[in-house]
């Protein structure tokens, strides 16, 4: 499987206060003919950089229906595809000048589902899936006294996210690598009907990335939003018989 990444920091140097972060472009997967999948033992992202990355989003897209992919990377999910949907952990994070081990887990594939696939797969190297993960920088305010809770709305992902930063985003702006579609502030004082309600059924996954917000009523009324998070990856596939 073919995977690629947003590089926050690419063509800065790691010296510099900022994020590189590299990961191989595919994960070799070897297809056996019970419909079982080999993934590969070793498979790291990487930040070269000074400050810590963030997985700001992740997409996935296939040619093939009934696949599941997964990688997960120190407990947290830096992809889960499932029935056309690609999900992430906006709260995983790449440690500066460090690396996190990914393992990536295929569903088992049905010959007779699969027909074609098999078929490719026996001829020559077959992409599963494409996927590309993007990175920013984890920021420190926070904990700054002066940081003030808010959320974000997507389109590019349809996704709610809440933060707690110094100052907001700008509607219409990229904020963290997506744009900023609508911005809601004072959510703390939210006790009833939430400013995102009109959009609710857009959303797809809900995400609190920073520490300090009062979950509870952020999220009330967003019952029709999913809470789940997903993500996306890529990947070749040669078909090989089992011994």
């Amino acid at each position: 499987m073919p995977a690629y990444a947003d590089e926050g920091g690419a063509g800065a140097s790691a010296d510099d206060d900022t994020i590189v972060v590299t990961m191989p472009t595919t994960v070799p997967c070897a297809l056996l003919s019970d419909g079982t999948v080999a993934t590969p033992t070793s498979w790291k992202v990487e930040n070269s950089g000074s400050t810590p990355a963030r997985l700001a989003m992740a997409t996935a897209t296939t040619a093939y229906d009934g696949i599941s992919v997964s990688a997960k990377a120190n407990g947290s999910t830096l992809l889960d595809y499932s029935a056309g949907f690609a999900s992430y952990d906006p709260t995983l994070i790449v440690p500066a000048q460090g690396s996190l081990d990914v393992s990536w887990s295929v569903s088992r594939l049905d010959s007779a589902v699969h027909t074609a696939l098999f078929e490719q797969a026996a001829q020559h190297p077959v992409t599963l899936l494409s996927a590309s993960f993007l990175f920013c920088a984890q920021s420190t305010e926070p904990s700054a006294s002066d940081s003030v809770p808010f959320a974000v709305y997507s389109e590019d992902d349809a996704s709610l996210t809440f933060y707690k930063r110094r100052a907001l985003p700008v509607e219409g702006s990229v904020f963290e690598g997506k744009t900023a579609t609508a911005v809601y502030a004072n959510i703390e004082n939210t006790k009833s009907t939430p400013p995102w309600k009109g959009i609710a059924r857009k959303i797809e996954r809900v995400a609190v990335v920073d520490g300090g917000i009062a979950r509870r009523r952020c999220m009330r009324g967003s019952s029709s939003a999913t809470t789940s998070y997903r993500s996306t990856c890529l990947g070749s596939t040669r078909r090989k018989q089992q011994a």
